[in-house]
């Protein structure tokens, strides 16, 4: 299915102006498998203490900047609102972050195959609620819990210097100079967090989500958790791809099983606004389908009109997003 942009204004909010007066809180691997992702990992609802990075006031700043964005995204007024999602830390002994997360009410009195959630993934120097909303303002008629981890780590100059952990954290680094930053590490990192946050919330079912270069991740953590807790039912591959050269590139391409990503179902949102970005999606969905992944459904964003996002930025895929839900709904209530 390929769906064209109506003629419409579209409101949209300069967030990147915030950055301009920050920080507000001041007072910081390896990127292949063979990286050590057993350290031990912390889940808490209390800031983790210890020498982790980032140091200082960054994870603060963070938190402030995520609060902007719920409330900026309109599904929430304040902190007060009751259904307002919670603040939840996880750390290892290198590097900490948090997540928000929205529970629905007696979440813990659900039986296991009703305990389902969205975990979505933000793009490159992101915010992880800037789409939060989208997600819940869906998921909420259904009961299915949403969380969003956030993985970038802030500007390198924040708080007088946010110094990157030993390790190798370069693959989100789109070239020389233009770094903003740093991000977490795929492996020793997001996967383990994100495993460990499932195991807390005692989750059965994931729908995950992957925005840009995140979409890239989603495939890394789909997989890894294939061969782990599989209990991600649905991935959504959306507006990313994995470059040939990527370490999961080479590591699938050389897999002695034909089919890795079998039994793994996919939705692919592909944007066609230029012709090398389209290439390079196009190229990543063929491949991920040549190794067994579930092609459920694919939509392309065809109007040069449309800027990176157009899933979760433009009212206009409204009616894809609740496809989306629809889709999850019905996988996730399938499985044994």
């Amino acid at each position: 299915m390929r769906t064209s942009k109506s003629k419409k204004s579209l409101v949209t909010m300069a967030f990147a102006a915030l950055l301009v007066v920050l920080p507000l809180a001041c007072s910081q691997q390896s990127t292949g498998p063979e990286g050590d992702s057993e350290k031990e990992i912390v889940v808490s609802k209390k800031m983790p203490e210890g020498d982790t990075a980032p140091k200082g006031g960054v994870l603060d700043t963070l938190i402030y900047l995520s609060r902007v964005q719920l409330v900026a995204s309109t599904c929430y007024t304040d902190s007060s609102d009751p259904d307002y999602p919670e603040i939840i830390f996880v750390a290892n002994d290198v590097v900490k972050t948090f997540a928000f997360v929205w529970l629905p009410q007696n979440w813990n009195t659900f039986p296991d195959e009703d305990k389902r959630m969205i975990v979505h993934l933000h793009g490159h120097c992101g915010i992880g609620t800037k789409h939060f909303c989208k997600w819940y303002e869906l998921a909420r008629s259904k009961n299915i819990a949403v969380l969003s981890l956030q993985y970038w780590m802030g500007e390198d100059e924040w708080c007088g210097g946010n110094p990157k952990p030993e390790g190798d954290y370069s693959y989100y680094l789109t070239g020389p100079g233009e770094t903003c930053g740093w991000h977490l590490n795929i492996e020793t990192d997001i996967y383990p967090f994100i495993d460990k946050l499932m195991e807390y919330y005692d989750v059965h079912s994931v729908m995950l989500h992957g925005f840009s270069m995140a979409a890239a991740t989603s495939a890394i953590v789909d997989y890894r958790d294939k061969h782990n807790r599989d209990i991600i039912d649905f991935t959504v591959f959306d507006a990313g791809h994995i470059d040939s050269t990527h370490y999961f590139y080479e590591e699938i391409k050389a897999s002695s099983d034909p089919k890795p990503f079998a039994g793994e179902d996919y939705y692919f949102f592909l944007e066609d606004i230029d012709p090398d970005t389209y290439t390079k999606q196009a190229a990543t969905r063929a491949f991920l389908i040549d190794k067994g992944a579930t092609d459920i459904e694919t939509v392309t964003a065809v109007d040069s009109d449309y800027k990176h996002g157009a899933l979760l930025n433009h009212d206009n895929f409204l009616s894809v997003r609740e496809r989306i839900i629809a889709l999850y709904d019905s996988l996730s209530a399938s499985q044994p």
